[in-house]
């Protein structure tokens, strides 16, 4: 889902900045599968381990939290975005990933999901179960809606085969 929220540009990543789901098995959406997986992480440590396994070059670099580099810190690092200089796109991440790490600290984890779960549902899910924020959703929806128009693409919908938006909402 975090995917989503970043220009086309930094979605596919490179060697500095690869994918963590691809790591745990999976190329879109979700799986319960997946979900399973992540679920049996009895740890910070096992999870950083299935996440991010043998270096720290992913877009979500959980390698901290192994203790095993000289200048260890329980931290987490998002890699995936670009350098900015845009205000309003540097305070909405730094709101989503306070957000994130928040919210993820405080809540329980939510069970594996029984179905799977596209692209879209996804999304939608970070962002109602997760950051919790209804400005950064509408923020982020629209920043994703104009990734899909500068691909050609109408709509989301039309970019994942759901169908066209545009008329559904006529």
């Amino acid at each position: 889902a975090m995917d989503s929220l970043m220009p086309p540009s930094r979605q596919d990543g490179n060697h500095y900045c690869q994918s963590n789901r691809l790591v745990i098995g999976a190329n879109e959406g979700y799986t319960h599968e997946i979900g399973k997986v992540l679920a049996d992480c009895n740890s910070n440590k096992e999870l950083a381990e299935l996440m991010c396994p043998n270096v720290k070059y992913y877009k979500l670099n959980m390698r901290p939290f192994l203790g095993r580099e000289a200048t260890y810190k329980p931290t987490i690092e998002f890699r995936q975005h670009s350098s900015m200089y845009n205000k309003l796109k540097i305070k909405n991440l730094i709101r989503f990933c306070m957000s994130f790490v928040h919210n993820s600290a405080k809540l329980w984890p939510p069970d594996p999901l029984e179905e799977d779960v596209d692209d879209i549902e996804l999304f939608e899910m970070l962002m109602m179960r997760v950051v919790r924020d209804r400005s950064l959703r509408d923020y982020y929806r629209h920043r994703r809606s104009k990734f899909f128009e500068e691909r050609g693409d109408c709509c989301e919908g039309c970019a994942s085969g759901h169908g066209c938006e545009a008329n559904i909402s006529k």
